[in-house]
């Protein structure tokens, strides 16, 4: 059986709200409790995206005070890469955000129904990325397509829209990062097809005709208790090594 041990896990969380740390806010106030230590845990903060592309961002609160290491960008990625540049941090562009928002929002995001349109726009972005020195990390197919907000196809679809993303991305750049599935819920299955969770999308599209490997592991962790991480990691982690 086909194996999935060489993909790698990251997490994708909002730390703050969406217009909460743009110097266009009215007040803030950030408070972190850091009075208990947690051995080999490596500092891994970051934002989701938390501005739009009109926003000035506080280089004291964010730079000095917050100091990200990771930002996941989407909507208007090359308006707000500039603005998140100072701050080094590594970075994740979801595809699908200025796909869907160039096709008047995610109900209209229907790849299917031109996959070279799709195809040649995966690649406008990475290109665009390159020409224009903005290196990004990890691509991100597609946000939260478990959902019926986000995803209104089925799930042969999908897969193939991941399948034709994913070789888009790398014709260009071989050695980019591709991500996903991006689940709004690790627990929860797919709107498209409720038979199907996190562990059925990454072995059915490891398998023929699909054969794609993705290079993360990504899903949101939305509400959840931080102590959930450590359950779900592990699950996921046991999947990877033993698929079924």
């Amino acid at each position: 059986m086909r194996t999935l041990t060489h993909v790698t896990i990251i997490l994708a969380f909002i730390l703050m709200s969406l217009t909460g740390i743009g110097a266009n806010a009215a007040d803030y106030t950030v408070t972190v409790n850091c009075s208990q230590d947690k051995a080999s845990t490596a500092f891994m903060q970051g934002f989701l995206h938390g501005f739009s592309s009109t926003d000035t961002l506080d280089s004291t609160l964010i730079g000095t005070n917050l100091d990200p290491n990771f930002w996941r960008i989407g909507l208007d990625t090359w308006t707000q890469y500039p603005k998140i540049e100072p701050f080094a941090p590594v970075v994740t562009v979801v595809l699908s955000d200025v796909y869907a928002a160039q096709k008047g929002g995610y109900s209209n995001a229907k790849p299917w129904l031109n996959w070279t349109e799709w195809e040649d726009y995966c690649i406008d972005q990475v290109e665009y990325s390159i020409n224009n020195d903005m290196p990004v990390a990890y691509w991100d197919i597609w946000s939260e397509p478990d959902t019926a907000a986000m995803w209104t196809g089925t799930y042969a679809q999908l897969l193939e829209t991941f399948q034709r993303a994913y070789n888009a991305v790398k014709s260009v750049d071989a050695n980019a990062k591709v991500v996903g599935p991006s689940k709004e819920n690790i627990n929860t299955t797919f709107s498209c097809d409720n038979t199907k969770g996190l562990g059925d999308f990454l072995l059915n599209l490891s398998q023929s005709p699909y054969n794609v490997r993705l290079d993360a592991v990504s899903w949101h962790e939305l509400g959840s208790l931080p102590s959930y991480i450590a359950t779900s990691v592990p699950a996921v982690r046991d999947f990877l090594a033993n698929p079924t």
